[in-house]
């Protein structure tokens, strides 16, 4: 189990206490109807409105080697309700990400890019279809996913309890 599970996430958070200076929120990122290439991750992310930029660090487990990475996203809109940013620095994708104070939510979008002479040959083998992300609580879909892969309990004792019962059966019966 220690190598589908490597490490356990931390449960999500998020502070809005000051929100007309900053807003902190961290978890784990999830995409909607489609399975992570690297689901031992968590993220934390602090927005300044005074830099207006939000700034991301994740630290992922990927092919049994931690790595930290850290993107910075300019703020579009920061109102009473909602944080928008964006990141259009990597080549293939632009990522659209919501921080919302009312619903406790944070999502995002990632959408391609149109393919130009400069990134096809490397924008090409990706697919068009837009992804949308959650921040989930990580210390939840670990346990859920753990009882998902672990063996039942019931079924693995099951051939124990019919060798007892089996036994006293037949102890029973010598008796009689």
């Amino acid at each position: 189990m220690a190598e589908k599970f490597p490490v356990k996430l931390p449960s999500k958070s998020m502070l809005t206490t000051s929100w007309t200076d900053w807003a902190y929120a961290s978890g784990t990122w999830t995409i909607e109807n489609e399975k992570s290439g690297a689901p031992f991750q968590t993220s934390e992310i602090f927005c300044s409105r005074q830099t207006k930029r939000c700034d991301f660090v994740t630290a992922e487990v990927v092919f049994g080697t931690l790595k930290v990475s850290r993107d910075s996203h300019q703020i579009q809109k920061w109102d009473q309700n909602e944080i928008v940013a964006t990141n259009d620095d990597p080549t293939c994708f632009r990522y659209v990400y919501s921080i919302n104070r009312l619903t406790e939510q944070v999502s995002g979008l990632r959408i391609k890019k149109p393919l130009t002479a400069a990134n096809s040959e490397v924008c090409a083998k990706w697919s068009s279809e837009q992804l949308q992300l959650r921040l989930i609580d990580g210390g939840k879909w670990y346990w859920e996913e753990w009882g998902k892969s672990s063996p039942n309990l019931f079924l693995v004792c099951l051939p124990g309890m019919i060798c007892f019962v089996t036994g006293l059966f037949f102890i029973w019966r010598r008796r009689g």
